[in-house]
């Protein structure tokens, strides 16, 4: 019942009565694996990085099969710039049975964080097709294809779950981000003529464009 508790707790977002669920629990049974496991979780839900890491890594060692704990070393080595190391977690998080939309989207984007977008976009789009109502790893899909330049593939993957205005202005906003300043500018011109409700925010992003070319 503490378990099953703690984890509706931590699975509802509430990462702090998680943490010390779990922490109650261990004073009693410290060798427990599911609460080492979601003491872990409720960690990386707080953003202890280095903390969350060292106590998945008990668990891991009690229980080297246990997909969560795997996809959490993930997530946790992703936070602290550890890509290659991460992708292993999450490649053994998927033989371990955690073939499932949160561990892919996971990896996929722990792709595009290492500049490995053309590989984030083929794992993502086998992804896609397979679950085709994930809208998180769909958007992470086309940020994959926006990063490569291929902006009117993004915007297409983005409008199957956004307005084309919505779609057009993510690339703008990646097409900054890849320093295309000029594709910026259409995508973002292109959006205001799409919209008349994000009109504000387009007008911030293009004056943005302007007061940075402005610069010596």
């Amino acid at each position: 019942a503490k378990l099953a508790i703690a984890r509706l707790s931590l699975d509802s977002g509430r990462s702090e009565p998680a943490l010390k669920a779990y922490e109650l629990i261990l004073e009693e049974a410290p060798t427990l694996v599911e609460a080492q496991e979601g003491r872990g979780l409720a960690l990386l839900a707080r953003g202890e990085w280095e903390s969350a890491r060292r106590q998945l890594q008990i668990a891991h060692r009690n229980d080297p099969l246990r997909w969560r704990t795997l996809n959490g070393l993930g997530v946790a080595d992703d936070m602290i710039g550890s890509y290659q190391s991460a992708a292993r977690w999450y490649g053994m998080a998927l033989d371990a049975g955690g073939d499932r939309p949160m561990v892919i989207n996971n990896a996929g984007y722990s792709l595009i964080m290492a500049g490995q977008y053309r590989d984030a976009e083929t794992l993502l789009q086998r992804a896609v097709a397979r679950y085709p109502r994930e809208q998180r790893m769909s958007h992470n899909l086309a940020i994959a294809q926006a990063r490569q330049g291929h902006y009117e593939r993004a915007v297409a993957t983005w409008q199957r779950s956004q307005n084309r205005a919505e779609a057009l202005s993510n690339a703008g906003y990646v097409a900054l981000l890849n320093g295309d300043q000029v594709r910026a500018r259409a995508l973002f011109e292109e959006a205001s003529s799409a919209s008349t409700s994000h009109r504000p925010k387009i007008a911030a992003n293009l004056a943005s464009i302007v007061n940075k070319g402005s610069q010596p």
